[in-house]
């Protein structure tokens, strides 16, 4: 139960929505969102470790997320035959 949940968890949904995203698919859009927060809880640690705290630290993890997001939305929009599709040949 654990493993399945850190699975669900860890799984690099992001990449997946933003390729969607780039592709012009808007209904991904709640996904991004939510793996963008994801993203950011994972951020906060290495944030925090370097002295921000605070409303810093919570600005800090969204918009390095966010970012993170859409340099990933412009790469797939800069190289459109580039695919995540792991079983393509």
């Amino acid at each position: 139960m654990l493993v399945d949940f850190l699975n669900v968890f860890f799984r690099p949904d992001s990449v997946f929505a933003t390729e969607r995203l780039a592709k012009g698919d808007l209904e991904v859009v709640p996904s991004l969102l939510k793996n963008s927060a994801k993203r950011a809880l994972f951020m906060v640690p290495g944030i925090y470790l370097v002295g921000v705290r605070g409303k810093q630290l919570v600005g800090a993890s969204i918009l390095g997320s966010i970012g993170v997001s859409l340099s990933l939305v412009g790469y797939f929009l800069m190289n459109p035959d580039y695919t995540t599709d792991l079983c393509g040949e």
